[in-house]
């Protein structure tokens, strides 16, 4: 913003900003002062945001917005807080309130978008007696959206409207009492705040840039008769202006200099010159208030003030920015302060300090106290807990950060971590710092969603072995991170009484020291030494089958295994050894014609695995 904005730039600008401001968020902390606030008379509160605020000499407590209704009552666009309960102000207005304003008379008076007020035509400004309202001429012709009193009783409308009491005032007018007349000549834009001093002069603040001809930045002076820049003013809107009792002037609003000077969303004239507050805000400032002690608050936008976290609303004392608990929930809008120095704010927030507040909150004042005690830090962790300390899922690590006696000032480490893989350990350290000085707190987590890994040795999966020569199965069980616990144990079904058939070996039972299981199983076939000879056989058959034999040629090779599955079957054990090394024999006799060497060579190593089998020597 080094140089000058048009309005439609502003306020786009300024938009982005506040919604960007309303997303931020940060570890869950709980803020010390939150007790101060004071949600007593706001629940159920208002019903839509509140854009004004003022008090009356008896305390009484005006709000005006574009709600309906307060407290549970019907009260359109504006009601009255008498301190225990809300009342309309008779039927109301027909549309948004911007601005209020009480006289020394006690006369209150309320300007928006309406064009009725209590039923009767009030355009855009009209006046609250006590008991009815009346309209100020023919009113304004567009939106008024600031208000002031000077100590002669005078008011001033500030706005969008060119005609006030249909003469011609540009954006500014003043109502006598009796009629309206315009100050000088035009401001260029819009006004969006007024403010009067303990002499008289009026101060206007908004998106204009020249006043009654000469070039005011988006501030200036009327002083009764003529209009004057303050120095060279803002170089953006002004959204808000507030004097204190030392005539100190604050404007605030949308902007980064003043007077040439930096100066965040924030600033003061001491009726010569621009200065800055701190490092202000980080987003629109949309109100202002000033107590008795001088103090200067601020709300609107901005998610911090002077760094620190502050949520909208934040308090000046001179030297340095505080923040109001953990602050409102959504925009402040309006400030006021009643005779003992409670802060009323107003806005589209429906929680102050962490606890329901519609619209609308009291601050009862900061704390007396010292911090003598660093922040509490608190792991929360999240996940499928196993066995021996062991996670056997994702977790997540969260922390909670909390100081009762003052704000938390920085965090490290403090964010929300996944832990998504596994790991024999991974310590994650918060640390917190407040006025009470800094703590840290570290978890370690070891996470092993990994079964562990179960495999059945011996024997192999698919595989045919033949009964005498089964190799023995057995189970392996490892597990890389956590270990090992219980390991796997065999079990094996299937088959007949003598172990022929379709096995299958399961190791199962397994488990590592995380609490996760595992197993595995093979499916393998036993067949007898006579089916492996048939198999054999069968080959045979199949060389015949293809042209390798001819019928007759293969009968050396088919004797002798048929005379084996006979000695077999009668338990005659060297017979079908002799046999089958008869088998071999022929084989190799009839090698290299007219069976090749790869055919010969698988035959004769089928025939020894029987032999082995059977017991051959």
């Amino acid at each position: 913003m080094t140089n000058f904005l048009r309005p439609k730039q502003l306020w786009l600008l300024a938009l982005l900003l506040a919604v960007l401001g309303l997303l931020t968020g940060g570890v869950a902390q709980a803020a010390p002062g939150d007790e101060n606030w004071d949600n007593g008379f706001s629940v159920p509160g208002l019903n839509g945001s509140v854009r004004a605020l003022a008090f009356d000499s008896s305390g009484n407590l005006y709000a005006g917005g574009d709600f309906t209704t307060a407290g549970g009552v019907a009260a359109n666009g504006i009601a009255q807080w008498d301190g225990s309960s809300w009342s309309a102000l008779g039927s109301g207005l027909n549309d948004t309130v911007h601005a209020l304003a009480v006289d020394s008379s006690g006369n209150l008076y309320a300007a928006g978008d309406f064009t009725t007020a209590g039923g009767v035509a009030a355009n855009r400004i009209a006046k609250w007696d006590g008991s009815s309202w009346s309209a100020l001429g023919s009113g304004l012709n567009s939106t008024v959206r600031a208000l002031a009193v000077d100590s002669s009783g005078n008011l001033y409308a500030g706005g969008l409207f060119t005609t006030a009491g249909g003469v011609a005032a540009n954006r500014i007018a003043q109502w006598d009492g009796s009629s309206w007349s315009a100050l000088g000549s035009v401001l260029n834009s819009s006004v969006y705040a007024l403010a009067v001093d303990s002499s008289g002069n009026l101060y206007a603040g908004g998106l204009f840039t020249t006043a009654g001809g000469v070039a005011a930045n988006f501030i200036a002076q009327w002083d009764g008769s003529s209009w004057s820049a303050l120095g060279s003013g803002l170089n953006g809107i002004v959204r808000a202006l507030a004097f204190d009792s030392s005539g100190n002037l604050y404007a605030g609003g949308f902007f980064n200099t003043a007077g040439g000077v930096a100066a965040n969303f924030i600033a003061q004239w001491d009726g010569s010159s621009w200065s800055a507050l701190g490092t202000g805000m980080n987003n629109t400032v949309a109100a202002l208030a000033v107590d008795s002690s001088g103090n200067l608050y601020a709300g609107g936008f901005f998610p911090t003030a002077g760094g620190v976290a502050a949520n909208g609303i934040a308090q000046w004392d001179g030297s340095s920015w505080s923040a109001l608990g953990s602050g409102l929930g959504n925009a402040v809008r309006a400030l006021a302060v009643d005779s003992s120095g409670n802060l009323y704010a107003g806005g589209a927030f429906t929680t102050a300090g962490g606890v329901t507040a519609n619209r609308i909150a009291k601050w009862v004042g900061f704390e007396d106290s010292t911090d003598t005690t660093p922040p509490i830090i608190t792991p929360n962790v999240s996940g499928t807990l196993g066995n021996n300390g062991w996670y056997v899922s994702d977790v997540n690590v969260s922390w909670t950060v909390s100081d009762d006696e003052s704000a938390i000032s920085a965090t490290n480490g403090c964010d929300p971590t996944l832990i998504n893989s596994d790991t024999a350990g991974m310590t994650l350290t918060c640390e917190a710092s407040s006025d009470g000085g800094t703590n840290s707190v570290s978890v370690t987590i070891q996470r092993d969603a990994t079964a562990p890994v179960v495999s059945v040795t011996g024997v192999a999966d698919g595989a045919t072995y033949i009964l005498g020569d089964v190799p023995a199965a057995s189970c392996t069980t490892s597990d890389a991170l956590s270990g090992v616990a219980t390991p796997a144990s065999l079990s094996l079904s299937g088959g007949d009484a003598d172990g022929v058939g379709t096995i299958t070996a399961t190791c199962d039972g397994a488990f590592d020291n995380a609490g996760n299981s595992g197993s595995a199983s093979v499916v393998y076939t036993v067949i007898t030494p006579q089916q492996a000879i048939s198999n054999v056989q069968a080959d045979i058959q199949s060389l015949v089958d293809n042209g390798t034999f001819k019928q007759g040629q293969a009968i050396g090779l088919t004797k002798p295994l048929d005379n084996a599955i006979r000695s077999l079957d009668k338990g005659n054990v060297e017979d079908a050894c002799n046999q089958l090394q008869d088998f071999i024999a022929e084989v190799n006799a009839k090698t290299p014609e007219p069976l090749d060497a790869a055919t010969a060579a698988d035959l004769i190593d089928a025939a020894e695995a029987i032999r082995v089998a059977v017991g051959c020597g």
